[in-house]
């Protein structure tokens, strides 16, 4: 059935090729033909005791996200709209307590369905392509992903591909990540 193959083949494709582009789009270094990712533009996590952690008793990893929060404030760029957290970081952030004694989860974290909130405006989203320990969050109202004609599949034969019945794919996208 070379219909039901053509079908397969392409959408394994798809998922591989989509795979690349959301991997270049978050972290690829621009170089060649690689994206510029929102990872390497970002401005490093960097807020003073004097701005913040000076107040902050026994600093938690929903204190490190505020902060995260007031460095885009402070930088004039609205609130953050997304933040990615590894899947693990995701799953300490959810039973984090109020403290040690006090077994109550931090009320600034809310689930809408399959959606978590941070102080009901940014949303968490788990992404292995962010290594546990890290997190990137920004106001990405101001970041977007452009394509130019959509993708692209070539099918054809190359060097001895024709004696030995080997056919060679190409899945080809066009785009960029806009900052």
């Amino acid at each position: 059935d070379v219909d039901w193959m053509q079908s397969e083949i392409e959408a394994e494709l798809m998922r591989e090729l989509f795979k690349a582009v959301e991997n270049g789009a978050f972290s690829g270094d621009g170089t060649g033909a690689n994206l510029k990712g929102v990872k390497t533009v970002a401005t490093a996590f960097a807020i003073t005791g004097a701005d913040f952690g000076e107040v902050v008793v026994n600093p938690n990893i929903v204190d490190v996200l505020v902060a995260g929060n007031l460095q885009i404030e402070l930088a004039e760029q609205g609130q953050a709209s997304l933040c990615f957290l590894n899947p693990r970081d995701i799953a300490k952030l959810k039973v984090q307590k109020v403290s040690g004694t006090d077994k109550r989860y931090i009320d600034r974290l809310q689930t809408i369905g399959d959606t978590l909130l941070l102080d009901g405006i940014t949303k968490i989203v788990p992404t292995t392509l962010m290594p546990t320990g890290e997190f990137l969050m920004g106001n990405f109202d101001k970041a977007y992903l452009v394509e130019k004609d959509g993708v692209k599949f070539d099918i054809c034969y190359e060097n001895d591909d024709f004696t030995k019945n080997y056919v060679t794919l190409l899945a080809e996208w066009r785009g960029a990540v806009v900052v």
